[in-house]
């Protein structure tokens, strides 16, 4: 939509609002929305800023040149909104917000079964039958806001040069659905596989993680750049590692036996920002690399999804969240004891001094992740993002999980005070 003309009169700003109104009632169908305010000093910017609302992705009010009109009239008329919305009985399988954008993506099928992946993501399978196929197709449908799906379908373009085509989930460009505020990404389903945390309840994970390492992450981590990283700040600050404060980890310190050793919240924090530069190599990483990330095929290679943090990250990031998820992720089966988990987590780390136990599949397959690293990541860098990652899931009340990583937080301080 295209607005334009000065909002000084009562009548022009009540002609906008009800414009605005109308189209935001069907914005997820359109996908975008453009108001260009001109003629107009400050305060009519202001007044239309205020009509259009902040939370409503694609509206903006600005003051403008007729050029700057006509990029912005060329921008609609070019804009790709995906495909449009038909009306598919989808049954309960999605959250309801979620349910416009699914719509769009698969205008053209005929039926569709929906299924969320798990609980707390807006991850779905979608079974699609088109009006001339004979049987429906799996999907896998992710929705988000429309900056982190623009982010990971960037991301995945560019891993389509660094991970070889088995190992990641091709995307379906025609089914990208841009909407006014959320927007969903459509890829291949993998089919004839289950979730790597499934996968581990019943399955030695050697194979899998090896699949990970030399086929998955080859060619990324082939190529090791050397950096310096304040690695302490780097772990408070980065998303999905800790993305937390100390409040956060009271009851979890509360709840820790013979603690005398153990420095509170505040005091680790402040431990962590204190840790000074190191020198470590850096990898193009997945970024978010846990049990729930990889899905697993009965041949035992992997394949990865979700992008959306993948980038440049130091070596250890991939490993350590991996092994982590390994230990303490419930959902994989019954976790690591606390003498397992206190032989795995006790320093030094690298290369694993432990050796692997018959019959248990998650120390057996910490080991394992520990023994693909190489010489590209250092002992102290490994403790440091080891214990990020066992601090956050000592957000959930895993005492034990913040015990571990105050003692290899402590360990790795001492190393680089030393050095």
């Amino acid at each position: 939509m295209i607005f334009s003309g000065p909002l000084v009169d009562l009548g022009a700003q009540q002609r906008l609002r009800k414009i605005v109104n109308a189209a935001k009632l069907t914005a997820e169908k359109q996908a975008l929305l453009i108001a260009v305010i001109v003629e107009g000093d400050q305060d009519d910017i202001a007044k239309g800023t205020g009509i259009l609302g902040v939370s409503h992705f694609g509206s903006s009010a600005y003051a403008s040149n007729d050029a700057q009109i006509a990029l912005a009239i060329k921008g609609v008329l070019e804009h790709e909104p995906g495909p449009a919305w038909r009306n598919l009985d989808i049954g309960m399988g999605a959250d309801v917000e979620d349910r416009l954008l699914i719509q769009r993506a698969f205008s053209d099928c005929e039926t569709l079964s929906v299924k969320k992946i798990t609980p707390n993501k807006r991850i779905y399978r979608v079974d699609a039958m088109r009006p001339t196929a004979p049987h429906p197709v799996p999907f896998l449908i992710k929705v988000d806001t429309f900056d982190r799906i623009a982010s990971e379908r960037g991301n995945i373009e560019l891993c389509a040069d660094t991970i070889p085509f088995p190992f990641v989930p091709p995307m379906i460009p025609q089914r990208y659905t841009p909407g006014a505020g959320q927007s969903a990404l459509v890829s291949h389903f993998v089919d004839r596989a289950i979730l790597l945390s499934d996968y581990a309840k019943s399955h030695n994970l050697n194979r899998a993680i090896l699949s990970i390492f030399d086929d998955a992450l080859r060619g990324w981590r082939s190529h090791a750049t050397l950096a310096s990283y304040t690695l302490g700040t780097y772990v408070l600050d980065t998303v999905r590692i800790i993305k937390s404060t100390p409040q956060d980890y009271w009851a979890s310190y509360a709840n820790l036996t013979n603690a005398n050793t153990v420095p509170a919240p505040d005091v680790l924090f402040d431990k962590l920002r204190k840790m000074p530069s190191v020198k470590l190599y850096e990898v193009c990483s997945h970024g978010d690399l846990h049990l729930k990330n990889i899905f697993v095929r009965q041949s035992g290679e992997v394949v990865l999804i979700d992008f959306l943090r993948s980038g440049i990250a130091p070596a250890s990031r991939d490993p350590a969240e991996l092994e982590c998820s390994i230990a303490l992720d419930p959902d994989a089966g019954s976790p690591l004891d606390k003498k397992s988990l206190h032989e795995l987590y006790a320093p030094p780390l690298l290369p694993p001094k432990v050796t692997p136990r018959l019959g248990s599949h998650r120390f057996d397959a910490v080991c394992q992740v520990r023994r693909q690293i190489g010489p590209i990541v250092g002992e102290t860098e490994y403790q440091l993002m080891v214990a990020a990652h066992l601090l956050w899931w000592a957000r959930k009340k895993n005492s034990e999980a913040y015990r571990l990583a105050a003692n290899l937080i402590l360990s790795a301080e001492a190393c680089l005070c030393a050095s």
